[in-house]
């Protein structure tokens, strides 16, 4: 009978639930976080470093270095460590103490990378336009976004497409011999 009683107590000591860890941030403002070992590490470019928030959200690190001048996501990387996107379109990689490990740049404006756990996969976005005509004219100004998609052939990623889409486009009236007005949203 005390086999029983025992076997019951692990048993139930066994199966009961893990202990909650708390909430995990997936965006600090607009840019992306990731959890990483207890920690959710979030980008903030506007002091130029990395902040680490535990399980109730409280900041207990931050992390600045040179290699970070404007950090715009973060992304989980193999061995616990930290894919860092740059506004630039760089991209480094810390580990979770602060240390970089790797870095590369970009030829593109902005790149997002992200990872599937083995290989990085990379994304290029926003995109600027920006025309002065020789004769001083006012400049022609086009503002928009890629979205990128990638789908997975067996182990390997591939892009899939591109849709661009334009959010912003300049006075163009002097640079243009036609009347654009009817190809315009009426917002």
């Amino acid at each position: 009978m005390r086999w029983l009683a025992l076997l019951v107590g692990l048993t139930i000591v066994g199966c009961r639930p893990a202990a909650d860890t708390g909430y995990t941030l997936l965006f600090l403002g607009r840019f992306a976080a990731a959890r990483v070992g207890p920690y959710s590490w979030a980008p903030d470019p506007a002091h130029s470093r990395l902040i680490a928030f535990d399980g109730d959200l409280h900041v207990v690190r931050t992390v600045t270095d040179r290699r970070l001048s404007s950090p715009v996501a973060v992304a989980r990387y193999p061995q616990n460590r930290l894919l860092i996107t740059e506004r630039t379109g760089e991209g480094v990689v810390f580990d979770t103490t602060g240390t970089p490990v790797r870095e590369w740049e970009s030829p593109f404006p902005a790149s997002l990378y992200a990872t599937d756990g083995s290989r990085i996969i990379a994304s290029r976005s926003p995109y600027y336009v920006l025309f002065v005509a020789e004769d001083g004219s006012a400049p022609l100004l086009k503002a928009g976004r890629y979205h990128d998609t990638f789908e997975r052939s067996g182990s390997d990623w591939r892009f899939d497409g591109r849709h661009i889409f334009v959010d912003q486009v300049g006075d163009v009236r002097e640079h243009l011999s036609f009347d654009l007005s009817g190809f315009m949203d009426k917002r």
